[in-house]
């Protein structure tokens, strides 16, 4: 009979955590190669030109056009988007049979939409908190707590 592997994805717009865990022991290792970080500049950095100018329907004045997106908000969708498609092949070449979540509530919000089934269907627990900066010991501590994750003696 092989061994259940869960994998604990800790990330939000900017970073990924990947850890890996099994029965009997439960404890948290930095899953190899599958740790990301993408730092967003501000939007103003994104941004190369001016914004455009308009003028008003009525009248002769000209106001500056606001841009009807955020591009840190475009550049984090990304981010979660490519989360999703690692995770799926990582599903494939079956690095894991359990999955469990921990991403603040939009993050957690936009990986929901993009998961695709195969995925979606091994994740164990969810849990909508940003730990990306937060050692592994407390995210181990913390998954027990939550009883996520048995507790290790």
């Amino acid at each position: 009979m092989s061994k259940k592997i869960t994998w604990v994805a800790v990330l939000d717009h900017q970073r990924l955590h990947v850890y890996r865990t099994e029965p009997p022991r439960w404890q948290l290792l930095r899953e190899e190669n599958a740790t990301r970080e993408q730092p967003l500049p501000r939007s103003s950095e994104i941004i190369s030109d001016r914004q455009g100018r308009s003028f008003d329907s009525l009248g002769g004045q000209r106001h500056a056009m606001q841009p009807h997106s955020d591009p840190r908000e475009i550049e984090g969708r990304r981010f979660i988007t490519s989360i999703a498609a690692d995770l799926l092949q990582a599903r494939r070449d079956e690095r894991y049979q359990r999955l469990v979540i921990v991403a603040p509530p939009k993050a957690m919000g936009e990986l929901r939409e993009l998961l695709p089934a195969a995925v979606a269907e091994v994740v164990a627990a969810e849990l909508t908190e940003d730990l990306t900066r937060m050692p592994l010991k407390s995210i181990e501590e913390l998954l027990a707590r939550r009883e996520i994750l048995p507790l290790r003696g």
